[in-house]
């Protein structure tokens, strides 16, 4: 498998087309410094799907597309391929030629493609994972990369051994796992909270359905009794059509009479218009006539006008030609004289450029002869500056490797004291490290036992808060049913009060009385009487029209009986007295109880014999017997039976069985007084339960309290126990760490210390090479630098003065040449003005001529115009003498024809008012079919019954007022049902379905969680055994490599946290042979390149990539070391194909193929390609 082309379209630099090929083995990038060789590398990490800009040394992906130079324009987009042989089917699809494909453009979009079709960038991401070959593999390494692998954060470095180990599918895998873990979590969270709300609203509406379902009943029985009032009144309207139709035909009979009379009078009409047109048409003939002449004068009289405007103007033009032409003869008189002036100033001009142009020639040749000893002796300095140069920069690099050496004995000096330092400090932590592990496991033991005691109590006390919780809700299920009792006895209350106020039950008679003198002192006999409770019943149904009787002043009572005897209104009236005797003795009769002794009258307004001699029996049988007892007793006795019959012994039997549809007065005082009572009851008991509710509130506040206190206990001693265990973890690793601190640094030491030797013996061999340079060639080479310089600042400040000479000549010449255009110009435009005044002189003395016949001729036509005006004036004064007695014809007839209009408006006027009787009872007509069709439709609608199919015998044994009754004691009992759910039967059935949906979700949902967590695990148990074998191989090649490298030393890779490999840190330690590096950065450039190339090719050893691409690591390198690195190179690139970026002789001659990349025009990138041999 290899890389085999690469295909760039506009990016970075390549401006036009690219085309590489690649074959095995190692292919060499060479150029100068900003010629585009990263470019390449770059191309091909973004069409491997990098997304960071910077990585690609841009600040937006834009960055990436031709920018355009001074010669051509921008590009609108960037395309990169790179086409992969796939032989050894590394890469998981079956082709085998893999071609990838990356555009971007400049508005943004981006498309992605394999092998020419579309795809994701995800897509591309995981065809190249765990291949070696990703964005950010091993298979790029840069000489940035040097320093980022080395000191670069933890992720950078797991990147690379993850990918080497195969695991990077698995990662991205236990990333989605676990992202599907919180999500089903959260589900989970709001799937109990759903449920939970559900579960409520099923228990409250299971307590519904039974009360909705007596609803329905009630309803369908209010329904029936609506449709047959329904019926009742569609064939009520019915019978009202007859009439009304009788009515209708009349009404056609009298619109067709008053038609008849209207045509009379319309045809003598339309005679009478006919003659007034032909007068009309003949007044109309004339008055034409005399328009035409008024016309004619007008046309006179404009045209005069006209003529005299024109003869005015002609003789202005004359005045002003005659002026122009004194004007145009004076101007050519002095045109003569300027044109002769431009012609010798012409001249002149001409003489003066002539002298100027040989002034510029002499000084443009000193100018020369000055340029060619300054380029003398800039070559001369140059020369001498060079030799300077190689002087100081040999002294220079004896000076900076005595400087180095120097700072290194500094900093290893200070590194001596630092690391005695640290061995004395870290054995004292060691040693306090000990006893603090001992003190954290006696806390941990004590709040592992906290935690158990928390627990315990926390269940208690959410037992509690259960019973609480079900009393609380039978308290308020008991506070609900009171509420809708209260509501109940309102309603009942509000409906007593109602009838009370639109005096149900009472006469016509009374109720107008009561209507209409109400701002008397008008009351009822029932509003001033008190009966007892047991009799209350019986009085109103026999005494019924008496209780009702209104009781009136004596002073009103006439003019109550007239209001009565006008409306045509029955009515019993009792006249209110005072002056009575109240000494009346009651006759007591036996099996009889006086009605006197069950009634007291409030009020002393009635008479106190008005209800005497009225006693109450038990049955019927008494009733006769004591009839037949005082039948000749003086007085008129009346007994009451408990049916409510009224016998009097004068023979009369009275009966009272008509039911009504409202309670009696005393009925609903009683009434009102009893739901008063009730209600008061049923307040106080809510209130008691309102209490009680509270309390229980307040209990389960209190425990809710202790239980989230118990809960942040919990929380707080968890927390605190995880903390307490993790602080002895870290205890116990920190002991661990100090003792292997001390046992390092004191084997550091001792390397350290025989490193400072090395160092001062170096510096020795520095000052001798030093004294070695003699000083004196290089003072006598800078004496005859500042020389030459002197003379080259003379002869430079000669060389601007003649500069500036030769610039002003110009400047003069070409102000001159300037000038000469000038006047040559001015000369033409003089004589054009000549030749066109000429022509102008000769126009104006032809028209003269013209203008004076015109004039003339216009007065002419002017007088001739004045004589016709006149004669048409005349001819228009007689003209209208004559149309007089047409005129008078005229407006004679309009007066008869405007008295037949007349006639004929009356008769309209009345054929009007027919029509609006008609319309209007056939508007009558139409709104009672109207009204029997909605009143039909209405029952249709609402309860689904066609009246039409009905007879109306069906209906005529009704009684409206029973079945209002009937429908009003329904909807009562409808009523006190209280607040009704309708919707509760299907709602409770949805609910029911939904909670077992809800349910069966959930059990899915922990399922889920279940297998999510298992897979987790074994991802997690997979990756980090692949993590540690092949780590440990890379451990094994590190050294390998290492050693191979430096010619012996040791590097090694370690792990920080060998308990939890995945996700513990990193750490290389390098030492060179002789050396004993104790912190990385330490090292050389050329040893960190060295390291972090033998990591990298023991990654390779591990899993070789197809292909590597190195961008210039090998210019820290030295001669040797550049041998070693060639040697690594040609040993893997059997396996792995080589593309190097280099400026190394070395490494361009070990190469097989080469690419050189130039910038012939500045800003684009070319190719010129060199095989090898």
């Amino acid at each position: 498998m290899k890389l085999s082309q690469l295909e760039i379209v506009g990016f970075k630099s390549f401006g036009e087309p690219i085309k590489f090929s690649f074959s095995k083995g190692l292919t060499g990038i060479v150029g100068p410094n900003g010629c585009g060789k990263s470019n390449i590398s770059d191309a091909i990490h973004w069409v491997l799907g990098e997304q960071n800009a910077r990585r690609l040394r841009g600040g937006t992906m834009r960055d990436v597309i031709f920018k355009g130079t001074r010669k051509r324009s921008a590009h609108s987009f960037t395309e990169v391929s790179i086409i992969i042989e796939n032989d050894k089917k590394i890469l998981p699809v079956e082709y085998e030629e893999v071609k990838v494909t990356r555009k971007l453009y400049a508005d943004g979009e981006s498309e992605y493609m394999i092998n020419e079709q579309s795809c994701r960038l995800k897509d591309i991401l995981n065809l190249f994972y765990d291949t070696g070959m990703g964005r950010r593999a091993y298979s790029f390494i840069e000489q940035k990369m040097i320093d980022d692998l080395l000191n670069s954060s933890d992720e950078d470095k797991r990147y690379l051994f993850e990918e080497a180990a195969g695991i990077m599918k698995y990662n991205q895998s236990q990333r989605t796992c676990e992202n599907k873990l919180n999500s089903v979590e959260n589900d989970l969270i709001r799937l109990d909270d759903i449920i939970s709300e559900v579960k409520y609203q099923v228990g409250s509406l299971r307590h519904q359905v039974g009360k909705a379902k007596r609803y329905q009943n009630l309803n369908n029985k209010i329904n029936m009794i609506k449709i047959q009032l329904g019926g009742i009144e569609f064939f009520k309207m019915h019978k009202q059509l007859a009439p009304m139709n009788e009515k209708f035909l009349d009404l056609e009979k009298k619109i067709t009479q008053n038609s008849k009379e209207f045509a009379q009078y319309e045809a003598e009409t339309t005679k009478k218009e006919q003659a007034l047109l032909t007068i009309e048409d003949k007044l109309k003939k004339e008055q034409a006539k005399q328009r035409e002449i008024e016309d004619a004068i007008n046309s006179f009289e404009k045209q005069i006008l006209l003529n005299k405007q024109q003869i005015t103007n002609n003789k202005n033009k004359l005045e002003d030609s005659h002026g122009r032409i004194k004007a145009i003869k004076l101007q050519k008189e002095s045109g003569s004289d300027v044109l002769e002036k431009e012609y010798k100033k012409l001249e002149e001009t001409k003489e003066s450029l002539t002298l100027q142009k040989e002034q510029t020639e002499k000084y443009e040749k000193k100018l020369a002869e000055i340029k060619e000893n300054v380029s003398k002796l800039y070559k001369e300095n140059d020369e001498i500056y060079h030799k300077i140069n190689e002087f100081q920069s040999k002294k220079q690099k004896i000076l900076n490797e005595k400087n180095e050496l120097e700072t290194h004995q500094r900093l290893i000096t200070e590194q001596i004291d630092r690391i005695k330092n640290k061995i004395t400090d870290y054995t004292t932590k060691y040693e306090k490290f000990c006893e603090l592990v001992k003190e954290h496991e006696e806390k941990q033991k004590q709040s592992t036992q906290s935690l158990h005691t928390l627990r315990e109590k926390k269940l208690a006390q959410e037992k509690n808060i259960e019973n609480i919780k079900a009393k609380e809700q039978k308290l308020l299920d008991e506070s609900h049913n009171i509420l809708l009792q209260i509501k109940a006895l309102e309603n009942e209350k509000q409906q007593l009060k109602e009838w009370e106020k639109n005096f149900a039950g009472y006469s016509d008679g009374t109720k107008a009385i009561l209507e209409n003198f109400g701002n008397t002192n008008i009351t009822t006999l029932a509003e001033n009487i008190s009966v007892k409770d047991e009799f209350i019943g019986l009085v109103e149904q026999a005494l019924r029209n008496i209780l009702l009787s209104a009781i009136c002043e004596e002073q009103d009572i006439r003019e109550i009986i007239s209001f009565l005897q006008e409306k045509k209104l029955t009515s019993q009236l009792i006249i209110k007295h005072t002056n009575h005797n109240k000494n009346t003795a009651i006759i007591k009769i036996e099996n009889a109880i006086p009605l006197e002794e069950i009634l007291t009258f409030k009020n002393e307004i009635v008479h106190p014999k008005l209800l005497e001699n009225y006693y109450i029996v038990e049955n019927r049988d008494i009733a006769l017997s004591l009839v037949d007892q005082y039948q000749n007793s003086d007085s008129i006795l009346n007994f009451i039976t408990k049916d409510g019959e009224i016998y009097s012994n004068r023979g009369v039997v009275t009966t009272h069985w008509i039911e009504t549809s409202s309670k009696g007065l005393l009925s609903r005082k009683a009434e009102l007084q009893n739901i008063d009572k009730n209600i008061a009851a049923l307040q106080e008991k809510h209130s008691q339960i309102t209490h009680s509710i509270e309390e229980t509130s307040s209990e389960n506040f209190e425990l809710v309290k202790k239980v989230q206190m118990l809960n942040n206990q919990l929380s707080d001693t968890s927390v605190l126990l995880e903390k307490e265990q993790k602080q002895l973890i870290n205890i116990s690793v920190q002991r661990d760490n100090f003792q292997e601190l001390v046992k390092d640094n004191k084997q550091q030491l001792a390397e350290i210390e025989t490193q400072q030797t090395e160092i001062i013996n170096g510096l020795k061999l520095v000052d001798v090479k030093l004294n070695e340079i003699p000083e004196e060639d290089e003072k006598a080479l800078q004496q005859k630098l500042e020389s030459v310089q002197a003379t080259l600042k003379t002869t430079r400040r000669e060389q601007y003065r003649y500069e500036g000479l030769v610039n002003d000549q110009k400047i003069e010449i070409t102000k001159l040449e300037k000038d000469i255009a000038y006047i040559e110009q001015n000369i033409i435009r003089i004589k054009d003005t000549a030749l066109a005044n000429e022509q102008e002189l000769e126009n104006l003395q032809n028209s003269i001529e013209p203008l004076k016949n015109e004039i003339e001729h216009l007065q002419k036509e002017t007088e001739k115009l004045e004589s016709s005006f006149m004669k048409k004036v005349d001819e228009l004064s007689t003209f209208k003498e004559n149309n007089v007695s047409i005129e008078n014809e005229f407006h004679e007839l309009r007066k008869e024809l405007d008295t037949l209009k007349m006639k004929l408006h009356e008769l309209e006027f009345k054929k009007g008012v027919f029509s609006n009787d008609k319309n209007e009872i056939e508007l009558k007509i139409q709104e009672t079919k109207l009204t029997i069709e909605h009143l039909k439709e209405d029952v249709i609608q609402h309860y689904h019954h066609d009246l039409s199919h009905d007879k109306a015998e069906d209906y005529e044994e009704l009684v409206p007022a029973e079945l209002r009754t009937n429908r009003e004691k329904q909807e009562k009992r409808l009523e006190n049902l209280g607040p009704i759910n309708l919707a509760a039967i299907n709602d409770y059935e949805t609910q029911k379905k939904r909670l077992e949906f809800l349910n069966e979700q959930r059990k899915d949902l922990v399922d889920s969680k279940t297998n999510l967590k298992e897979a987790i695990s074994q991802l997690n148990e997979t990756a980090e055994k692949m993590f540690i074998k092949t780590f440990t191989i890379i451990q094994k090649n590190f050294d390998t490599i290492y050693k191979e490298i430096f010619n012996g030393g040791k590097g090694v890779l370690k792990l920080e946290n060998q308990s939890d490999p995945l996700n513990s840190k990193i750490e290389i330690y390098s030492n060179p042979k002789g050396k004993k590096i104790t912190n990385i950065n330490l090292l050389s450039s050329g040893e960190k390149a060295l390291t972090a190339i033998a990591l990298l090719f023991s990654i390779y050893l591990v899993k070789p990539s197809p292909f590597c691409i190195l961008d210039e690591i090998d210019a820290p390198l030295d001669d040797s070391n550049v041998g070693r690195f060639l040697k690594l190179v040609n040993k893997f690139s059997t396996n792995t194909q080589f593309l190097i970026i280099t400026h190394n002789k070395r490494t361009i001659e070990a190469v097989d193929y080469l690419y050189g990349i130039t910038m012939e025009e500045e800003g684009v990138s070319k190719i010129v390609s060199v095989k090898l041999d």
